[in-house]
């Protein structure tokens, strides 16, 4: 049995911030566009999904 853990850290909370680094780290990326017109990338860290928007960094 496996349990899904969700975290969230929000830009605010993150200080300075270089998306192209933490992209640098990731496999698999791609790019989406919500209804309301917000993009967001995700892709993998190991075996973590990382999702990344205007707000924040979720894993």
């Amino acid at each position: 049995m496996y349990d899904t853990v969700n975290l969230w850290l929000p830009f605010d909370k993150i200080g300075s911030y270089d998306l192209n680094k933490t992209c640098q780290n990731l496999t698999g990326i791609t790019e989406h566009k919500k209804d309301d017109g917000q993009v967001y990338l995700s892709g993998y860290l190991d075996n973590y999904k990382v999702s990344i928007s205007g707000q924040g960094v979720s894993f």
